[in-house]
């Protein structure tokens, strides 16, 4: 039985050849009044944040569970680039 389990884990530590890290930043926004989920500003540089990685990054937002902020987080391929749109969706939501 334990040698199963030892195959299994070569097995996906085969698997995970292709896997690389992003870089990636994160912000806090303080909740208040506005609506993010609807506010055209926001979704328009969001979603134009996410067709310029495509498939090599990602952008989350989420609300916290112990406070009352927004977590953002941009992941891409390189830091001068997550940097920029960190600071184009920042500023959407000022």
């Amino acid at each position: 039985m334990h040698q199963q389990a030892d195959e299994r884990v070569q097995v996906r530590s085969a698997e995970c050849t292709d896997v690389h890290a992003f870089a990636q930043s994160k912000f806090s926004v303080p909740l208040n009044d506005q609506d993010w989920t609807s506010d055209s500003g926001i979704q328009t540089v969001v979603e134009k944040t996410r067709v310029s990685f495509g498939s090599c990054g990602r952008v989350l937002i989420r609300a916290a569970g112990t406070e009352p902020v927004l977590r953002v987080i941009v992941e891409g391929e390189s830091n001068s680039e997550v940097t920029e749109w960190v600071r184009r969706i920042a500023a959407a939501f000022l």
